[in-house]
């Protein structure tokens, strides 16, 4: 079964930002796009088997959520009965796990 990928806006304007931030480094836009592509197509390869990726936990629990590695990028998504839910695509050098639960307090 192939799963469908479904992008939330969040996701979108992530990788708008993504691609922005890769265009003014390089200075090149096919270097911009070609960094785009190939973090789609690692995605991508997730729909045939969803459960592949790395499951994010918190405090050793299931956060339900998963998430693959591209480069310097981690792509959150849920699975769904058909489909592949992505949330955010974040850097990973970020206080990723603040952005996809908002405050975190201490323990």
């Amino acid at each position: 079964m192939n799963y469908r990928l479904l992008w939330s806006s969040d996701a979108l304007d992530d990788l708008d930002s993504i691609w922005k931030d890769v265009l003014k480094a390089s200075g090149d836009y096919e270097t911009a796009d070609s960094y785009i592509a190939g973090l789609r197509n690692e995605i991508s390869r997730k729909r045939e088997y969803p459960h592949s990726g790395t499951p994010l936990e918190f405090l050793g629990m299931s956060t339900g959520i998963r998430y693959v590695h591209y480069k310097r990028y981690l792509v959150f998504y849920r699975v769904r009965k058909d489909a592949i839910e992505i949330g955010r695509v974040l850097f990973d050098g970020s206080d990723y796990m603040k952005k996809l639960f908002g405050f975190i307090g201490e323990a």
